[in-house]
């Protein structure tokens, strides 16, 4: 292993290249040669105790973007608690690189002192930089970071990422102080899908009466990805008790979308009464909810499901028994599209081989 000195005088070396190749640590990089995996990176990584120190003391006093970056790294990766208020003192530098690294740093070594300049930060503050912030703040799970996450949460124009990592730090902390911020957030159509399925978990996992309440609401949006990351949110709320309500909802006459979502839930949250709404929702008048239930019931049963399937293959619904075919296909593994795109073939093709009891045979062979 090289000394202390020498890796020093050789990263010293390579501070062009490492610039040039330059990106924090947690981002993809398309470089073929990314910093990171530099053959220099993994001898700087092996060292321990005062030799780690003493270098961490010369890259945090350089000038460079890059090794001071490093420097910052090291200590996150390898907790190193001494250099305290040269880590915070790196929350004012030039670069957003040195800022970035400095703001996990805090993080990692839950620095009291240094969360309290985080929550500081200025809403002018690089996007990268802030999604340092907020990392950090996740990890700490202090309450008093609530109104600067809802802030970058509600603010407009916002970089979408940052947005979506201050859904998931509200969540963490999981006060219901949050609430108002990530419903208007959900219930805003001018917000991208993936920031309000952020804003959707994280109320999932706040929980509570007011969470279950505007959870249910949501399963009556008109768009259907804000159904499903609706749907995906009750799921985090683990509450039996939600069964009788969506089982009401999808015996109901409200829109199909909504009963349909609410039988997404209901399947994977209630067991048993689950798969009684399911077997309601084959027969039911709505060709939608049959649709869905087909789908449902292969998710629920496997191979088990292909019987019950077959009954849905001569249904007068052409998407139900669009969703027959796939479904009876995943259950028998078979495809019955011959590559074509013709439903009346695939049916044909289905019900020939359900006539020949064959899904039977493939049940008791799996």
């Amino acid at each position: 292993m090289q000394s202390t000195d020498a890796l020093y005088v050789e990263l010293e070396a390579q501070r062009e290249c490492l610039e040039e190749r330059w990106c924090l640590p947690w981002c993809q990089d398309r470089q073929q040669n990314p910093v990171w995996r530099h053959p220099l990176m993994h001898d700087v990584s092996a060292l321990v105790g005062g030799a780690l120190d003493d270098l961490i003391a010369r890259l945090l006093g350089h000038g460079s973007f890059a090794l001071h970056g490093i420097g910052l790294h090291l200590i996150a990766e390898h907790g190193r608690p001494g250099f305290t208020d040269r880590i915070r003192a790196s929350l004012d530098n030039p670069s957003l690189y040195v800022r970035a690294l400095g703001a996990v740093a805090i993080g990692r070594l839950g620095d009291v002192g240094g969360l309290e300049l985080l929550l500081d930060a200025k809403d002018n503050e690089h996007p990268e930089v802030k999604k340092a912030i907020v990392d950090s703040l996740r990890a700490a799970g202090d309450t008093r970071s609530i109104p600067l996450l809802a802030r970058w949460i509600g603010r407009v124009g916002e970089d979408d990422e940052l947005r979506r990592k201050a859904c998931q730090a509200l969540g963490t902390i999981g006060d219901g102080a949050a609430m108002p911020v990530l419903s208007r957030v959900i219930e805003d159509d001018t917000v991208s899908d993936d920031v309000r399925r952020g804003a959707a978990c994280a109320v999932g996992q706040i929980g509570g009466a007011d969470a279950r309440k505007l959870l249910l609401d949501g399963l009556r949006s008109p768009r259907s990805p804000v159904r499903a990351f609706v749907a995906e949110a009750l799921l985090l709320l683990e509450d039996a008790s939600l069964a009788l309500r969506l089982s009401t909802t999808v015996s109901g006459n409200g829109p199909v979308h909504e009963r349909c979502a609410a039988l997404g839930v209901l399947v994977r949250l209630a067991g048993a009464e689950g798969a009684r709404s399911l077997d309601r929702s084959l027969v039911d008048e709505e060709p939608g909810l049959r649709a869905i239930a087909c789908g449902l019931l292969i998710d629920l049963e496997g191979r088990d499901a292909a019987p019950r399937l077959v009954g849905r293959l001569d249904d007068d619904d052409d998407a139900v028994r669009a969703a027959a075919v796939a479904a009876y296909g995943r259950a028998t593994g078979q495809d019955f599209t011959a590559g074509e795109e013709d439903l009346d073939g695939s049916v044909t093709r289905a019900l020939a081989y359900a006539a020949n009891g064959s899904e039977t045979s493939s049940s008791e062979n799996a």
